[in-house]
């Protein structure tokens, strides 16, 4: 079995997505790298890697591969979900749900890419 080394999200803006990510689900940058292609931020989410891809060759530059969804666990989603639309995040869920003796929860992140807590 493979673990996973890190999960490579297409954006539109590399700056603007890993601003999302630190102020709304407290990821830190991890690092950068940029050439005539593309421009890359790599991201920590816990022990995971999240990598922001952002192609300069094209105009429109989603989908190819695009992730269905990223979860993260949360400890109190009640809470969480205040939080986000406190800062104007758009929900995609009314109220969270019961799911396997738990909840979730799904909003966007700033492309349009779907995100849930698990709590």
């Amino acid at each position: 079995m493979y673990q996973i080394a890190h999960i490579g999200i297409k954006v539109k803006d590399v700056a603007r997505s890993m601003k999302f990510y630190q102020e709304v689900l407290g990821c830190e940058e991890k690092e950068r790298h940029e050439n005539e292609r593309v421009k890359i931020i790599f991201a920590m989410s816990g022990n995971d890697i999240l990598e922001f891809i952002q192609d300069k060759t094209k105009e429109n530059n989603l989908p190819e591969g695009v992730v269905n969804h990223i979860a993260f666990h949360v400890a109190d989603i009640e809470k969480e979900i205040n939080r986000l639309r406190e800062l104007g995040v758009k929900c995609i869920s009314d109220e969270p749900r019961e799911f396997n003796g738990g909840k979730i929860f799904f909003f966007s992140g700033p492309d349009g890419e779907i995100l849930e807590f698990v709590g």
